[in-house]
């Protein structure tokens, strides 16, 4: 139903987390490249992963807590790849 509506409102590619690794498939959807943003409401336990999702110079805007605050992430990714993190409350800071 998520998904559904996600292609709904323009979505290219719409992936279920809980049944995909959605890591390997935005890799495969992009050739490799990886996302230039992603907006995540998760937090702690998807950082990681989401820093593997991006694309050189890619954004990461942290838009929630949903999972948790705490974790641990692999700092060389976003140096060789020139990652930007985010924090942000207000949809205008997009």
């Amino acid at each position: 139903e998520k998904l559904a509506a996600c292609a709904g409102l323009g979505a290219d590619v719409c992936i279920n987390y809980k049944t995909e690794e959605f890591v390997a498939r935005i890799k495969e959807e992009t050739n490799g490249k990886g996302v230039d943003v992603i907006l995540d409401n998760v937090g702690g336990p998807y950082l990681q992963r989401n820093l593997d999702s991006l694309a050189v110079d890619g954004r990461l805007f942290i838009i929630g807590f949903m999972g948790g605050t705490v974790t641990e992430v692999n700092l060389q990714a976003m140096l060789a790849r020139r990652l930007t993190i985010q924090g942000c409350i207000d949809p205008h800071d997009f």
